[in-house]
């Protein structure tokens, strides 16, 4: 489950780095710029999303409840679906 995770935030970090690098080289306004920046960030509460669902997990029991893991991949998805 943290492997999964961290892969998760790995390739979510390297789905941010691209469109964040070409949006600097473009030549639209300064808001412009900020304004889809803030957007392709959303992506940044998906991992905390991720971060907050294997904490919980992990923190309840030793023993992985099926019904936590299951209601966190939910939010997790339903959030990534959102942004």
């Amino acid at each position: 489950m943290l492997a999964n995770t961290v892969a998760d935030m790995v390739t979510d970090t390297l789905i941010i780095t691209v469109p964040a690098n070409l949006l600097w080289k473009v030549r639209i306004s300064l808001r412009s710029k900020i304004a889809l920046a803030g957007i392709f960030s959303l992506t940044v509460f998906v991992m905390i999303f991720a971060i907050v669902r294997v904490v919980t997990i992990r923190s309840h029991s030793t023993q992985m409840d099926p019904t936590w893991m299951f209601m966190w991949n939910f939010v997790e998805q339903t959030v990534d679906m959102l942004f």
